[in-house]
This record gives C-alpha cells, structure tokens and sequence, in this order.
C-alpha cells in the first residue's frame, strides 16, 4: 500500500505543456498515480481540508489572490504557484482531481484507489 499526501502531489507535478485543468489531470496527475499502482496493490490519496474559522485560516496575512473555477474546460493559471496560495482553488483543484481519479482510472484486478 502507498499513501500520498495530494497537496503535495499538485505542488510537485507542475502543469508543464497543459492548457485546461483536464489536461492537467489526464496527462500529469493520473499517469503519476497509474506509477504508483504499478507498485503496489492499493494506493490512497489524502486531501486537506481547508475550514473557513480554523486557527491556520485566521492568523493568515491577507493577501491579493485570486479565485480560479477548477473545472474540466477551464484554462489553468498563468502562475501555478500563485494559485496554490488560494485556500479555495487549492479546494476546488483537489475536489476536481479526486473525482477525476475515480472516474478515469482503469484499474487492474486487485488493485484499489482510494481518496480520503
């Protein structure tokens, strides 16, 4: 078994070559998880959770960010980083690629995905 830490993962696969945030997924994110299933038998992928009133969310300097739909169609951000600052892309990236991961992927017999 493998578990993956997902934000880490977005901040490590950068969208090199990508125009659309499924593009994104099918050509970096997915192939990177396919890898790791080849590793092993069940591979799960752990996602934070970002809570509105939480101690980290209010000592955070405000800042001038950004808010980016995450969606299938749309075009990703200029600045992958940038966007990766914003609690709410960060959210709706994450919530994108874990339904992606469970729609998409082919898996082998004996071979489990799970998204926490």
């Amino acid at each position: 078994m493998i578990i993956l830490d997902g934000a880490a993962l977005v901040n490590m696969l950068k969208p090199v070559g990508c125009k659309i945030f499924d593009d994104y997924a099918a050509k970096v994110f997915l192939p990177y998880i396919g890898k790791q299933l080849e590793r092993a038998d069940r591979v799960d992928i752990v996602w934070n959770q970002y809570l509105q009133n939480s101690w980290k969310s209010e000592t955070k300097m405000p800042q001038k960010r950004i808010k980016h739909r995450v969606e299938w169609n749309t075009s990703l951000p200029g600045n992958w980083q940038q966007f990766l600052r914003l609690d709410a892309n960060k959210q709706e990236l994450f919530t994108f690629l874990a339904r992606h991961t469970t729609r998409t992927q082919n898996l082998a017999d004996g071979k489990q995905l799970v998204n926490k």
